[in-house]
C-alpha cells in the first residue's frame, strides 16, 4: 500500500500528525512517486504497529526530499559558470541597447534639424522661384513696354508725317485759294480798269466834241444848235458820266474789297440763313455772318458798303428781332465781301420770311430804318 493509496484509508489518530507531512512531497513531486518505500504493512499486521516504523522512515524520507528539492532549487556551479557569460551578455546586449537607443535619439534629434533644414531650403528655392518668376515677368514687361514705347514712337512719326502732310495740304490749298482770290481780285481789277479805259474814251471823246464845239463857235462857224446849249450839254453829259447815281448805288453795290479764306474740308462755318424759321433767327444768323467775314467793325461795313447804310441804322438792324429791310440786307452781305450765291440765299430766305411773317397793313417795324 503506497502514501496515495493511505489518503484512502481510514488513519488512525496516531497517524494523523504526519498524514499531511507525508502526502506534501507526494503532491509537490508526483514524478517520484515510484521512488517512495513502500511502507505497506507485513500481512497478517495491523496497520497500527507500523505506526512508529512508519514515522522514522518518513521523516528520513522526508529530510531526504527536502535535501534533494533545495539541491533541484539551487543551480549547479556549472549551471552557474554557465550563467556568468549569459549575464554578461545580457548586460552587452543592455548596454548595446542603451547605445542604439541614444544613437536613435541622435539620429532623431539629426532627422528633426535635417527636415527643419529641408523645409528651410524648400522655402528659399520657393522664394527663389517666385522671385525668378517675377524677374522673368518684368522682363517681359519691360520688353512689352519697350515694344509698345516703339510702336508709340514710330505712330507719333506717323502722326507727325500725317500732320505734316496734311499742313502741307493745307498750305497748298491756301495757296490755291490765295492764287484764286489774287485772280478773282485781278479780274476785278482788270474789268474795273477796262470800264475806266471805256469812262476815259468816252470823256476823251467828250472833250473831243466840246473841243470842237468851242473851235467851231471861235472860227465863227454856223452850227445847227446854239454854241451855249451845246457846250452845257457836253459838260452835262460829261458829269453825269462821273457820277453814279443813288439807284444804281442801292441795284448795284461796289465790287468785293476783299473775300474772306474758305474754311477747311470738313470744317464748313459759314451760317446758313435758309435754316432760319423767324425773323429773330434770321437776324441771329447775319451777326454770326459778321463774324464768319472777320467780325469788321460797324464803321467799315458802312465803308465797304460806300454809304449805302448808316453805322446807327446797321447797329438798330442787328439789334432788333424784327426782319430788316431787303435793301438793308444785300448791302451788308456786300459789305461782308459775300458771293453772289451768298447774296441769292440772303434774299431767299428774306422773301420766304417776309412772305410767310407779313404784318397788318401800314408799314413794317423794319420800313422805318433810315436807308441812306
Amino acid at each position: 500500500m503506497t502514501l496515495v493509496h493511505a489518503q484512502q484509508e481510514v488513519i488512525s489518530p496516531e497517524w494523523s500528525p504526519f498524514a499531511s507531512t507525508i502526502l506534501a512531497p507526494a503532491r509537490l513531486f508526483p514524478s517520484r512517486r515510484s521512488r517512495l518505500p513502500d511502507i505497506s504493512p507485513p500481512a497478517g499486521q495491523r496497520m497500527s504497529s507500523q505506526v512508529p516504523v512508519w514515522n522514522g522512515q518518513a521523516s528520513q524520507h522526508l529530510a531526504g526530499a527536502g535535501q534533494q528539492q533545495d539541491a533541484a532549487l539551487l543551480p549547479s556551479p556549472a549551471v552557474v559558470a554557465d550563467l556568468t557569460p549569459l549575464e554578461e551578455a545580457v548586460q552587452a546586449a543592455e548596454q548595446a541597447v542603451v547605445v542604439a537607443e541614444h544613437k536613435r535619439t541622435n539620429a532623431t534629434r539629426q532627422l528633426v534639424v535635417a527636415s527643419d533644414e529641408l523645409r528651410s531650403a524648400t522655402t528659399v528655392l520657393t522664394i527663389a522661384q517666385a522671385s525668378l518668376i517675377q524677374e522673368q515677368a518684368r522682363s517681359a514687361n519691360t520688353v512689352e513696354e519697350e515694344a509698345a514705347k516703339r510702336a508709340n514712337a514710330e505712330l507719333s512719326m506717323a502722326n507727325k508725317a500725317y500732320m505734316a502732310a496734311v499742313s502741307a495740304v493745307d498750305r497748298a490749298q491756301a495757296i490755291h485759294v490765295r492764287m484764286a482770290n489774287d485772280l478773282t481780285r485781278a479780274d476785278a481789277r482788270c474789268r474795273r480798269a477796262k470800264s475806266r479805259l471805256r469812262a476815259a474814251q468816252k470823256q476823251v471823246a467828250e472833250a473831243d466834241a466840246v473841243r470842237s464845239a468851242l473851235a467851231g463857235v471861235a472860227g465863227g462857224e454856223t452850227p445847227r444848235t446854239a454854241p451855249a446849249d451845246n457846250v452845257a450839254a457836253a459838260i452835262r453829259g460829261f458829269a453825269q458820266s462821273h457820277q453814279p447815281s443813288r439807284a444804281a448805288t442801292m441795284s448795284n453795290p461796289p465790287e468785293l474789297p476783299f473775300e474772306p479764306p474758305r474754311d477747311l474740308p470738313g470744317h464748313d462755318l459759314k451760317p446758313d440763313p435758309l435754316s432760319a424759321r423767324t425773323p429773330a433767327e434770321f437776324v441771329g444768323l447775319m451777326k454770326r455772318y459778321r463774324i464768319w467775314a472777320g467780325e469788321p467793325s460797324l464803321r467799315e461795313l458802312v465803308k465797304r458798303s460806300r454809304k449805302a447804310f448808316g453805322a446807327s441804322t446797321l447797329c438798330k438792324a442787328l439789334k432788333s428781332d424784327q426782319l430788316p429791310p431787303e435793301k438793308l440786307v444785300r448791302a451788308f452781305i456786300w459789305a461782308c465781301s459775300g458771293s453772289e450765291n451768298d447774296l441769292q440765299e440772303w434774299a431767299t430766305t428774306w422773301r420766304l420770311l417776309r412772305m410767310r411773317h407779313h404784318p397788318s397793313p401800314g408799314r413794317g417795324v423794319g420800313s422805318d430804318l433810315d436807308i441812306a
